[in-house]
């Protein structure tokens, strides 16, 4: 496993073999790729509710809560990948967990107002998050 910076690493949380908790992104196949909503909200949700996949790193379309020590949500389609490629858990490093759709957090995102990643283009689109996938298929 490659070596991981130190500051990604909380100084308290520790996981059950005493290994520290990373609370930091780490990207799974690459940075920004995975299937999270490339968006942004127009009114940033509470600091409370985990709303960025810490694997793609966009915004959690279809989240699934992962019964890891870390307790991360992640995009469904991010821990799918995960799990075919029979790789640990790349935020604990535990192996054979499991998974669970949130669908409370899934209805709570999908009436979040954001902006269409296109609009550092133009795009002036602001709308629901539950409608962005039909506004980025649009003609």
């Amino acid at each position: 496993m490659d070596a991981v910076p130190s500051e990604q690493f909380s100084s308290d949380a520790k996981i059950d073999d005493g290994s520290p908790v990373r609370f930091s992104p780490v990207p799974y196949g690459g940075i920004g790729g995975g299937g999270g909503y490339d968006c942004e909200f127009v009114e940033p949700p509470p600091a409370a509710f985990q709303t960025d996949c810490p694997i793609c790193l966009h915004v959690l379309k279809e989240p699934c809560l992962i019964s890891c020590p870390c307790g991360q949500k992640i995009c469904r389609e991010c821990v799918e990948q995960i799990k075919e490629d029979d790789k640990p858990c790349p935020l604990c490093n535990k192996t054979d967990f499991t998974y669970i759709r949130d669908y409370g957090l899934e209805r709570y995102l999908k009436a979040q107002e954001v902006w269409c990643s296109h609009k550092k283009d133009g795009c002036e689109w602001r709308g629901k998050l539950g409608e962005y996938e039909r506004h980025l298929n649009e003609d």
